[in-house]
């Protein structure tokens, strides 16, 4: 059940890929909505995250969350960065982005290493963190909640190769 949110905030998406994709996306207005998960979700050893998103503004904003600071990833204009209350953050430098744009993100880690892709592409591959997310779309405190369309949201509990990645990118589902 998500919190400060409607049935307005199902829009009709205009992301134009169409195999495996969903043609809504939930629009977050940056005030206080977001989605809590019904138990934590343990980000340790081998998973990915991917994503589709909209930004209507550039300020940071949580896509993944949690109650003790976590979170996977924080999306700036410049950057994008992954932080575990125990082991620190991460930082990946990327290209601008410009609000209004559909941006597949995925990230990848081992437990060692994480690398972040975007619309298929490698961004950087940096020291992975172990962390906790419980929310989408922002934090139970209203703290950077996200400005955004986001779509077609997978967790998965393996590292994507990169091929694996530009499927998932081109096609909406990772190669078998």
């Amino acid at each position: 059940t998500s919190v400060g949110m409607s049935q307005a905030n199902l829009v009709q998406s205009n992301l134009q890929h169409t195999s495996g994709y969903s043609p809504y996306a939930l629009d977050f207005d940056g005030t206080n909505d977001y989605i809590p998960l019904n138990s934590n979700i343990n980000l340790t050893g081998d998973r990915t995250i991917s994503f589709w998103v909209n930004l209507n503004s550039t300020a940071s904003a949580f896509l993944f969350a949690s109650n003790n600071n976590d979170y996977y990833p924080l999306i700036t204009a410049s950057s994008v960065l992954i932080k575990s209350i125990a082991e620190g953050a991460t930082s990946f430098s990327q290209p601008s982005i410009v609000t209004g744009k559909w941006y597949h993100y995925c990230i990848t880690g081992d437990g060692t290493n994480a690398t972040l892709y975007r619309d298929g592409v490698t961004i950087g591959t940096l020291a992975d963190k172990s962390l906790i997310i419980n929310t989408i779309g922002g934090t139970p405190t209203g703290s950077s909640d996200i400005n955004a369309k986001m779509s077609n949201v997978q967790i998965f509990n393996t590292a994507l190769s990169g091929p694996e990645v530009t499927t998932l990118y081109n096609y909406g589902s990772p190669i078998q």
